[in-house]
């Protein structure tokens, strides 16, 4: 079929890693629900991406040039491991949707006379041009891209320090016990059990001996830099954040050097952009290449317009409501994750040393 011909390296996997975890939570802060004490939900969020990382990494090892599609079959059987396949593509499929999603909301706020259906074409388009070229295309740019923003992040960040005030962290107790672990599952479950997709890409990582320090080297930068920027926020809004759609942005335009440099925004809306862009190509990619391989077609770019033309139907489609939003990724969306992110691999790793399958 060709999908592992392509060949990336160990140090690209550690950008895409970080590019996935901050493209689709950098504007909207997953940790905010929980109000002063969001940026403990995300050091729990990162203890759960360990131990689940260790499991892809096992799992990985194990077969070493095998995508899921392959090996669920050898673990579950041929139904089973069919409908845990069906089921990761269905997570690939929603992180796609739901970062294109968070892309027409922000741009419908900077220019809210402009219809969504002019963002989201050239959007998709984008989207399977660089499905097209593949993983190694996408990858070479992550090696770029997520640095720059990076940087942006942390440049934005020292700009707000003299608007920081660190009592409004405190005091360190759960006011809302309940509200503070659905924020955590919502975490555990994006961007964390989501990251499911790099099994998708981990068989194409040529250098295997450096992978799994990279991966977990990835993992750390990324949330890291999640838990600074969420801290940031709290810092400067407090409780506040709780109401704000993107506390990143209301926080940089709160910036301003002497009167005379404001609208510091650019550069959060800047590193959404390269993030966004780099954590849709993953989870796209990782869709369309297992989508061809279970349907068992001779090349995956066949069915990179459908499924283009499917994340445009559900992300026009989707409700802006946040309200809407929040409770299905508080009710609904955390036990899918869970399910097909963790429950399904762990019992597939512990199958697979139990019967000796795999190298």
């Amino acid at each position: 079929m060709g999908l592992q011909n392509q060949k990336i390296s160990s140090g690209q996997v550690k950008w895409l890693i970080v590019g996935f975890l901050l493209g689709g939570t950098i504007l909207t802060d997953p940790g905010s629900n929980a109000g002063h004490i969001g940026w403990l939900a995300i050091i729990i969020g990162l203890i759960y991406g360990f131990l689940i990382s260790i499991i892809f990494l096992e799992l990985s090892k194990r077969f070493p040039n095998q995508s899921p599609i392959q090996y669920n079959q050898k673990l579950f059987g041929v139904y089973l491991g069919y409908l845990v396949s069906l089921g990761q593509i269905l997570i690939a499929l929603s992180v796609t949707v739901v970062i294109v999603k968070d892309f027409l909301i922000f741009y419908t706020i900077v220019l809210p006379e402009t219809p969504q259906t002019a963002f989201a074409i050239p959007m998709v388009l984008i989207l399977s041009y660089t499905a097209l070229k593949g993983v190694e295309a996408f990858s070479r740019s992550a090696h770029v891209l997520v640095p720059v923003s990076i940087v942006m992040i942390y440049f934005v960040t020292s700009l707000a320090v003299p608007l920081l005030d660190y009592y409004k962290i405190l005091p360190l107790t759960i006011d809302s016990p309940r509200l503070f672990w659905r924020t955590t599952l919502s975490i555990i479950s994006f961007p964390f059990s989501e990251m499911v997709v790099f099994l998708m890409i981990l068989p194409m990582v040529a250098d295997r001996n450096k992978l799994k320090h990279k991966y977990l080297s990835g993992l750390l930068l990324g949330t890291l830099t999640l838990l600074i920027v969420s801290i940031r926020n709290i810092a400067v809004f407090g409780n506040g954040i709780a109401t704000m759609m993107f506390p990143s942005i209301s926080l940089a335009r709160c910036i301003s050097l002497g009167d005379i440099l404001t609208r510091f925004e650019i550069f959060v809306g800047l590193s959404f952009n390269l993030l966004g862009f780099v954590a849709t190509c993953v989870s796209f990619y990782a869709m369309v290449s297992s989508t061809a391989e279970l349907l068992k077609l001779d090349s995956y770019k066949v069915v990179i317009l459908p499924s283009a033309f499917l994340i445009f139907v559900f992300a026009m489609q989707t409700p802006s409501n946040l309200e809407f939003i929040s409770w299905f990724d508080a009710y609904i969306w955390p036990y899918i994750t869970l399910l097909f992110g963790l429950f399904f691999p762990l019992i597939g790793l512990i199958r697979s040393k139990i019967l000796d399958l795999g190298s």
